[in-house]
């Protein structure tokens, strides 16, 4: 429940910062320097772009194989994929971080076409809230449960049966109750 609730934020916040960004423009007193008919013809498409490649490297990180088991730090064979797989999450996570920069780096151009600093600022607050909502996704990704916590319930389901058997197969002999 909380992976699906946290992937809705992320696409939620995503969206909106890739909608802002395309759609949003400004006055511009009649200024041909200013507003969105100033900027670039390409600016768009650059912009459309990183934003794909943000969510190509978000869907990237995201389906790659779960590491967190204990058989991925003994044995010899799983450390060689672990090590493999983190080194790619690395990777990822630094282009990532690099197409945020990215993103960012073309609010502040369009403030050199005009566009208001109070607006730059909710968007730079946009491109934190998908930075933000990622790393949770990362994180729960990468932690999930204890290892100690799953093996407790593993062990608990496979022994339970062998300890309290017998006392239910006595409770049934002495009562005759259908329950036990």
């Amino acid at each position: 429940d909380q992976a699906l609730q946290r992937l809705a934020d992320f696409k939620s916040a995503y969206l909106a910062t890739a909608l802002f960004t395309l759609t949003c423009d400004w006055a511009t007193n009649d200024s041909p320097t200013q507003g969105r008919k100033a900027l670039p013809d390409k600016f768009n498409a650059v912009i459309v772009k990183d934003f794909r490649q943000l969510l190509q490297l978000v869907y990237e990180y995201l389906s790659m194989p779960n590491l967190s088991h204990a058989r991925h730090v003994v044995f010899r064979p799983k450390q060689k994929l672990t090590r493999r797989v983190h080194a790619l999450q690395n990777d990822i996570t630094t282009n990532l971080n690099d197409s945020m920069f990215a993103l960012s780096m073309h609010t502040e151009a369009l403030r050199k076409f005009g566009f208001p600093s109070g607006e730059a600022s909710r968007l730079h607050q946009y491109h934190q809230y998908v930075q933000q909502r990622f790393e949770q996704l990362r994180i729960l990704k990468y932690y999930r449960n204890p290892q100690a916590a799953r093996s407790f319930g593993l062990a608990y389901i496979l022994i339970l049966p062998w300890v309290t058997g017998p006392y239910y197969a006595w409770v049934y002999e002495e009562t005759n109750q259908d329950y036990a």
